[in-house]
């Protein structure tokens, strides 16, 4: 179970639509193995909420759709392992997915106290930040997940794109560098 979960996770992170959909199975394998396996019904929750068809994901499918299937899979998670950080972060995710950012900061505040090494979430937290007007702390989550991970494309293009709507241009030509880099 677990090498599938590996497989999988390795493919979410590439953030293609057919690596995302090459997940799924791997990480119903991994559950078929072991129905109780945790991070893998959040990993298999991200996976779906990422193939919504927006311009901050990867897929073709209605929110409601990825929502539906995504879900259940982050609750299971949850159930099993009420601190799973992982499954905290992507719960945070579907609830900014439906505007809900008050509801998701807490998911992501006690997914970062639990491990503040989450990339990922940082910028989703950073986002949902954003979206309440708090600029500052906003931008503080995305320095932090650029400084613990400066090969993230995600974090890459999220700060990249916080350094350009606050025209700090100046710092923005190193990260861009980097960008292209990769």
């Amino acid at each position: 179970a677990y090498n599938l979960f590996l497989l999988a996770q390795h493919q979410v992170k590439k953030r293609t639509k057919t690596d995302l959909e090459s997940a799924i199975p791997n990480y119903e394998l991994a559950l078929e193995l072991d129905p109780n396996y945790a991070p893998a019904h959040a990993g298999i929750g991200l996976a779906w909420y990422l193939l919504t068809a927006s311009n901050q994901t990867f897929g073709t499918l209605p929110l409601e759709e990825s929502l539906a299937r995504a879900t259940p899979h982050i609750e299971k998670a949850l159930q099993l392992d009420d601190e799973l950080p992982e499954a905290l972060g992507v719960m945070g995710l579907t609830l900014d997915a439906m505007q809900r950012f008050e509801e998701a900061v807490p998911y992501y505040e006690k997914a970062l106290a639990l491990n503040p090494s989450l990339t990922d979430v940082r910028n989703w937290y950073s986002s949902s930040l954003a979206s309440l007007g708090r600029e500052d702390e906003s931008l503080a989550q995305m320095e932090a997940a650029y400084e613990m991970d400066p090969l993230s494309v995600l974090t890459l293009n999220n700060y990249t794109n916080e350094l350009m709507l606050r025209r700090q241009f100046d710092a923005v030509g190193p990260v861009l560098d980097r960008l292209t880099q990769i």
